[in-house]
């Protein structure tokens, strides 16, 4: 019969085989040594029984806020990068007519950072609408810790803040089943190529 045992440190609950009476573990959750008295009372058996999941209502609601976070934010990022690339060039050649070794090399280090930029803030757009649809897990992850990653982009304090937040949501099990469950319906619903 199991025995009921808790951790005496921070009161995580574990049930363990008859067998391990006497026996000394680590708790999962602190790290504390946890002993399985000798003298401990068993429980009686018990059918095991699971959470039942949420659904894809529940995962729909949950992306939604950090998905479209991270759309508006990465795309009013991606329009000043634009605007910067298209900017700077002029305001440089208007300046005294003619450019300086100095300022061409400057130019040429902020268009460079533009270009990241531009691709940097493709991929968060198109991990976010995957997110927001529910349609590729990897896709959206990499969204949320490229999202996360300093000096990226201009809006990058927002982005960080969102593509956290959007980390700690995707962590949620429910919104994995969900995505994993998306997945399959799309197999099953996309027809098979046929062999030419």
């Amino acid at each position: 019969m199991p025995i009921s045992v808790s951790c005496p440190s921070c009161g995580k609950a574990y049930i363990v085989k008859d067998e391990a009476r006497g026996v000394r573990f680590l708790c999962k959750e602190c790290g504390a040594v946890t002993h399985v008295s000798a003298a401990a009372a068993t429980l009686p058996a018990v059918r095991e029984t699971r959470r039942p999941e949420r659904g894809r209502e529940y995962a729909f609601d949950r992306v939604h806020g950090p998905a479209g976070a991270l759309q508006i934010v990465t795309a009013f990022s991606l329009i000043v990068c634009v605007l910067a690339a298209i900017v700077i060039p002029i305001v440089l050649a208007l300046g005294n007519g003619r450019l300086q070794p100095e300022a061409v090399v400057r130019l040429v280090v902020q268009l460079v950072w533009c270009v990241v930029v531009v691709i940097v803030c493709s991929v968060i757009l198109y991990g976010a609408s995957r997110m927001k649809r529910l349609e590729s897990y990897r896709w959206a992850m990499t969204a949320a810790a490229v999202s996360t990653v300093p000096c990226l982009t201009p809006c990058f304090v927002l982005n960080i803040g969102f593509g956290v937040w959007a980390l700690i949501v995707l962590s949620d099990p429910d919104v994995k089943a969900a995505f994993a469950q998306q997945a399959r319906d799309d197999r099953r619903t996309t027809p098979a190529s046929t062999a030419s």
